[in-house]
């Protein structure tokens, strides 16, 4: 079945873009040159700057030194929709919690989902995680069985841990669903005792989340008139009392959905806003993020969020380390409403093996070097800079090649070397697709 659609899949974006049958061929070797030749110098540096982490070994992280640890922002990237990341990034989280003491996972999910994970952290009532992932089912691959059981590996860690270090997420992300704003708004104004009729505008706003379907441009009207007044009149501050400050971030964010403010940009502008309300001074941050997110540089003439913080007046803005994630003869999980109609399944999700990022249909241009020093049916760890890396002076690694989906991702910074993106890589390499969440 896989190969079935692996190839109708293939046919139809040839057709459809108006290329004959023969062009396959050209395809082909547009391939081989989007994949890039094996460099010797490479390879030898890479197997010598390389940990293998398997489910046989304990990770130790043996090869992060000593100056990866004095970053602030650690920033681990992915393609969504591959399991191999979710361990991955529960045994990095784990072990930096460990290590430096870190607790503070800023997440790519939105500030009312961090709330109900957290809620769940602190209680082990699961009910607030099936209200975060609610948005999720049978659309977005973030709705998985790996990421659910991922949320109770920590909280089994955090029962082991003193409340100092107990992990906790913080949501940076654009507001996903208004369903789960709509509650989370909703608990705000009950814990705050809030009372129909007190205030206008609450009341217009609670209305307006309420809607079906909710308009983001009545809703970002309202939220820019409530956040006028939210620091100047008293009685807001009265109403809400110790929920005032939560109450007014999710404000703010409402008004980021019309005009749409775009969404690297809103990542940063939370963080901002939460490393102030949070009074994070010097602590240490992590995250799991989509693999553009964390690339240090500018992409296709945009910023990223990484790079936008690395040109932030933030204190840590150049205390930050990016580690993308690489995958090849993996599965990945796809939700098949990305898949073109005549070659869609009537199954919501389908796990494939041909969106690998050594083709047929994505390419990184310098994957087959660490391929060739990395095991099969493992995950590798790669330092990319170290003093003698040729990655500092190459632009291997920095272009991501997806032409039938015109997904193409380059690096556009003049004069661009790997390291100015990225100071560590990971390669996954034999990883079955996540599993879909069923809903319950």
């Amino acid at each position: 079945m896989k190969k079935f659609l692996k190839a109708l899949l293939i046919l139809f974006l040839l057709l459809i873009v108006g290329v004959p049958l023969l062009a396959l061929g050209g395809y082909a070797l547009y391939g081989l040159a989007a994949r890039g030749s094996e460099s010797t110098e490479n390879i030898q540096y890479l197997a010598q700057h390389k940990e293998v982490l398997t489910t046989a070994t304990p990770e130790t992280f043996a090869l992060l030194d000593e100056t990866f640890y004095q970053n602030q922002i650690f920033l681990l990237g992915e393609s969504h929709g591959t399991a191999a990341p979710q361990d991955l990034d529960f045994a990095l989280l784990k072990h930096l919690n460990a290590k430096v003491g870190l607790r503070n996972y800023i997440a790519e999910i939105d500030p009312s989902q961090a709330y109900y994970f957290n809620q769940y952290l602190q209680t082990g009532d699961e009910r607030n995680l099936r209200v975060a992932f609610q948005p999720w089912l049978n659309t977005a691959q973030w709705g998985n069985v790996g990421f659910y059981n991922k949320l109770k590996r920590i909280y089994a860690l955090n029962e082991s841990l003193p409340d100092s270090a107990k992990i906790r997420f913080i949501g940076l992300d654009r507001l996903q669903d208004l369903g789960v704003t709509r509650q989370r708004v909703q608990a705000l104004l009950q814990a705050a005792q809030y009372k129909a009729g007190a205030a206008a505008q609450l009341d217009t706003l609670q209305q307006l989340l309420a809607a079906e379907p909710a308009s983001e441009e009545a809703l970002s009207a309202c939220a820019r008139r409530l956040e006028q007044n939210l620091g100047t009149t008293q009685t807001y501050q009265r109403q809400l009392g110790t929920q005032y400050a939560d109450f007014a971030h999710l404000v703010r964010n409402l008004t980021y959905l019309q005009p749409r403010v775009r969404r690297d940009s809103v990542l940063l502008l939370n963080l901002q806003a939460e490393y102030h309300a949070k009074h994070l001074g010097r602590e240490k941050m992590y995250g799991l993020w989509g693999v553009y997110h964390v690339l240090q540089g500018p992409i296709n003439k945009t910023l990223p969020f990484a790079a936008l913080l690395k040109k932030s007046p933030l204190p840590f803005h150049d205390k930050v380390v990016s580690m993308p994630i690489f995958s090849l003869e993996s599965e990945t999980l796809l939700p098949t409403g990305a898949l073109p109609a005549s070659v869609r399944p009537a199954t919501p999700y389908v796990a494939v093996d041909w969106v690998n990022q050594q083709g047929p249909l994505v390419f990184v241009k310098g994957l087959k070097d660490l391929a060739k020093v990395a095991p099969e049916h493992a995950v590798t760890l790669f330092k990319l800079d170290a003093a003698d890396s040729p990655y500092r002076h190459s632009r291997q690694l920095l272009d991501i090649k997806a032409p039938l989906f015109g997904q193409n991702m380059s690096a556009t910074k003049p004069d661009a070397v790997a390291t100015d993106y990225a100071q560590y890589a990971f390669l996954v390499r034999g990883s079955k697709a996540l599993e879909p969440l069923a809903k319950q």
